[in-house]
């Protein structure tokens, strides 16, 4: 009996996961290269967007290693969603009467960019189911990809390899530590923080999180 009861939720899950799955993620910008593999050009997408496809394989390690520890320290070991930090987060907000904490993962966040919302506990529970079904469908390095290659950065800006060619010149592989931090950071405050507006506010926050991530090791 029991077994047939989870059979049948099994199966309803499936059923409604295929019937409603996450949406796709959106294009990314036509990159052109030369012989060697060095970007030559890149072209704006059909949502005039800077969203260049940001591979793992070509971003310093001190950039992933920021945004993991900055948004999301057991983004490994979760299945999309945090339970504890969730449970917590709820805790806070019922009892300070005010929303002051998200608990969102890298995996929830993610669900946000690619269905953006007004934020509620509706669309929260969303999100949570978002995540799950993202987890089923993408290994965790293809999670972290899309997630930065999608990051806000600032006006038509999208992801870390458009940001540092475009703020730094430079491809994300060749960042310096500060620089990394400076893109971790960056996307809690993309428009007042951007680098080609004033880089004074983005400069001061990116060495208060250098100062937590040398307490951290």
């Amino acid at each position: 009996m029991v077994l047939s009861i989870l059979g049948a939720m099994l199966l309803l899950l499936v059923v409604l996961d295929r019937s409603f799955p996450p949406p796709d993620p959106p294009g990314y910008s036509v990159q052109v290269f030369d012989r060697d593999g060095e970007l030559l050009s890149a072209f704006l997408t059909v949502d005039d967007k800077w969203r260049l496809r940001t591979r793992l394989a070509c971003v310093t390690p001190d950039l992933v290693q920021a945004i993991v520890a900055k948004e999301d320290r057991y983004f490994l070991q979760h299945p999309g969603i945090n339970i504890f930090a969730v449970i917590r987060a709820l805790y806070a907000n019922i009892t300070s009467g005010n929303r002051v904490s998200g608990a969102s993962t890298i995996t929830m966040q993610l669900a946000r960019i690619l269905e953006p919302d007004e934020r509620s506990y509706l669309v929260k529970f969303r999100e949570i189911l978002r995540a799950l079904q993202l987890e089923l469908r993408f290994s965790k390095r293809e999670i972290l990809e899309h997630y930065i290659s999608l990051l806000p950065m600032g006006g038509n800006i999208e992801g870390a390899a458009s940001a540092s060619w475009i703020y730094f010149n430079r491809p994300p592989e060749k960042l310096s530590l500060a620089q990394a931090v400076a893109l971790a950071v960056l996307p809690n405050d993309p428009n007042a923080l951007r680098l080609d507006r004033r880089s004074t506010p983005l400069q001061r926050v990116t060495r208060r999180w250098l100062r937590r991530f040398q307490r951290m090791e």
